[in-house]
């Protein structure tokens, strides 16, 4: 087959080589088909422009997780924050009401004997000041345990707010305002941590970033 070496005063745009029919030593013909070189670049730049856009995407996706782990990172010591507040706050109320007998030490007392078995013997001891205010609330009102079996002593060594119980069994209950905001604290943050997994949860079981589809399948 003869080959010719065309040299051109400029670089062509575009080449065009028409069909043709050639014949090999063997005798056997063979059709070219014309190649489209403007077709062949626009398909090479429609790939490369793809590689950006996926790249970018990706790119793109990962500082858009980068931040969620921020946000979600900052809302949970924000969470914390406001646990750690709310319960100061509870405590300054509690305290508050101690100072001015506001505090429902009989229903305090009243929770802790409905743990107990029915018909149980028990004495409960209490602060002097709570034990006095209990008393002189329920002198003249019937109370929901029967006094008989409950004993109500005065203990100085209890804290205000607080109650010792013990029956005759051996079975003893320590109740005081420290451990009562301390279990409504430890609550609060528990809520935080199943908050945090069930959005978690929701976010994964929804859609977030599509990619778009690959051009080479749509050009």
């Amino acid at each position: 087959m003869h080959r010719q070496r065309i040299r051109f005063a400029r670089p062509p745009r575009s080449i065009q080589l028409r069909a043709a029919i050639i014949s090999t030593p063997n005798g056997i013909q063979r059709q070219v088909q014309p190649v489209d070189t403007e077709q062949v670049a626009r398909q090479q730049k429609l790939h490369q422009e793809n590689e950006q856009v996926s790249r970018l995407l990706d790119d793109l996706r990962q500082v858009v997780e980068e931040l969620e782990q921020r946000r979600s990172q900052s809302l949970h010591e924000l969470q914390q924050i406001a646990v750690e507040l709310a319960v100061m706050a509870a405590s300054h109320v509690v305290y508050a009401e101690l100072e001015r007998d506001g505090l429902g030490v009989e229903n305090l007392v009243a929770q802790a004997i409905a743990e107990l078995p029915l018909n149980s013997v028990a004495s409960v001891r209490l602060n002097p000041q709570d034990l006095a205010l209990l008393n002189a609330r329920t002198a003249k009102e019937s109370v929901p345990w029967n006094r008989t079996q409950i004993q109500l002593v005065a203990d100085g060594s209890i804290s205000r707010g607080g109650l010792h119980l013990e029956t005759e069994a051996g079975r003893i209950l320590l109740s005081d305002v420290v451990s009562r905001l301390s279990e409504v604290r430890q609550q609060w943050m528990e809520n935080i941590d199943d908050t945090q997994i069930e959005r978690r949860r929701v976010q994964e079981n929804s859609e977030s970033l599509r990619r778009f589809p690959d051009r080479r399948e749509t050009a």
